[in-house]
């Protein structure tokens, strides 16, 4: 699942980091004996090769963000934390990803996000403070904390990054509460040490998930419904990128480098573009629009982003 969490992030530069340091202080706070006992079983050569790539590794994501965070937005983002927050939660109910698809977002119950929050939250407080001898409570507890920090941890880096913000950045939280519920509930059901308790817990922790399937369902239901009576909904790209792609297509092979300042007209692009033009398509992060005309580096910045061709 971690390696799968990596690809996903490798999308964008940022989400990729948020994933990667949100793991990296989950393993090392949730799993420390786990971690010890790997690193201590190592050979000394992997070892050192290990530090070697952590230091390449972060070289490497400076590199990267910095010059992300050193240019300004066109448009400073100034939300607060608790707009930010009620985006979270409507993206993780649905709504803010069928208004953005869609343009509306009417349907889709937006309160299950928080709630099942909140009974993560108390879920957790629960088994961090019940001392159990059961091994695999223990281990289903680990899970459950490991997912809830992790969840935390990204949304706290998208909270201090100036240019986060949208459904797609808050969809990543999107399984880890569901995670953590499902981990730590069963952790509080091994606690249990009677069949009376085991039962009651049984009953609270199952109608807890019967309501989170059933509204969950019924969004998806209502989501899905947008496809056919939503007039606003399109599902063909814009006439322009046919014209365009035909154009690359055509005389694409008379340049070195095709190079696409925005993510999604790139994607379109490398879809319909032939397989000779789409190899040498490139999509660069649209910082530049921050560049001023008349900045004595713009020159600069520009001739280090796009290659000579």
């Amino acid at each position: 699942m971690i390696v799968w969490c990596f690809g996903v992030g490798f999308f964008d530069k940022f989400n990729f980091v948020w994933f990667l340091l949100a793991f990296i202080v989950g393993i090392v706070l949730c799993y420390p004996e786990s971690l010890l006992s790997l690193w201590s079983s190592l050979p000394r050569f992997t070892r050192w090769l290990a530090i070697i790539v952590i230091l390449v590794g972060v070289g490497a994501i400076v590199h990267t963000i910095l010059p992300l965070l050193h240019f300004k937005p066109a448009k400073p983002h100034t939300a607060g934390l608790e707009v930010k927050w009620s985006q979270l939660l409507s993206t993780l109910s649905g709504r803010a990803v069928a208004a953005f698809i869609f343009g509306n977002g009417s349907g889709i119950i937006p309160h299950v996000p928080l709630w099942l929050i909140v009974t993560d939250s108390c879920l957790g407080l629960v088994c961090l403070f019940s001392p159990t001898s059961d091994s695999g409570a223990r281990e289903n507890r680990k899970n459950g904390l490991f997912c809830l920090l992790v969840g935390f941890l990204i949304f706290t880096q998208i909270a201090i990054t100036p240019q986060a913000g949208g459904p797609h950045h808050y969809s990543m939280i999107f399984p880890f509460p569901l995670l953590a519920f499902a981990f730590l509930a069963k952790s509080l059901y091994s606690h249990a040490t009677t069949k009376t308790l085991q039962r009651v817990a049984a009953a609270v922790l199952g109608s807890a998930a019967m309501c989170i399937f059933l509204v969950n369902g019924h969004n998806t239901a209502a989501y899905l419904s947008h496809f056919r009576t939503n007039v606003r909904y399109n599902p063909r790209w814009s006439p322009e990128i046919y014209s365009l792609s035909e154009y690359v297509n055509k005389h694409g092979f008379e340049a070195n480098r095709i190079i696409s300042a925005d993510w999604g007209l790139h994607n379109q692009l490398h879809a319909c573009a032939q397989q000779t033009s789409a190899a040498d398509a490139g999509f660069v992060a649209p910082i530049q629009a921050a560049w001023s005309k008349d900045s004595t580096g713009a020159k600069h910045n520009a001739a280090a982003h796009f290659s000579r061709g």
